[in-house]
């Protein structure tokens, strides 16, 4: 008679590395593999952002020149409230490098 060759498998019944039998099942740590849920999280939060820099750059062109550079033209005004966007634009991957490593 032969043993069933999965039985010593570390990974659990089956050779499944998750441990499940397929599906959308939760994982050990708690966490949804579900499909569809990540995609709507992802466009949750790629919409949330998005919304965000278009704000933000409507407001670097139609208040920001008035508001904090009252002081030069309205032309440098422009430009320096976009050169304030430009760098936020820049220092978003900075970030994501940085807190990224951290998880």
């Amino acid at each position: 008679m032969m043993s069933d060759p999965y039985a010593t498998n570390p990974h659990g019944a089956g050779g499944n590395p998750t441990g499940s039998s397929g599906g959308n099942s939760a994982r050990a740590d708690g966490a949804s593999t579900n499909p569809a849920k990540v995609a709507f999280a992802s466009f949750i939060g790629t919409t949330v952002e998005w919304y965000d820099y278009f704000l933000y750059g409507t407001a670097s062109a139609l208040v920001f020149p008035h508001l904090f550079f009252p002081g030069v033209s309205p032309y440098i005004g422009t430009l320096a409230a976009f050169a304030t966007y430009f760098v936020g634009f820049l220092a978003r991957p900075v970030g994501a490098a940085i807190f990224g490593h951290w998880g």
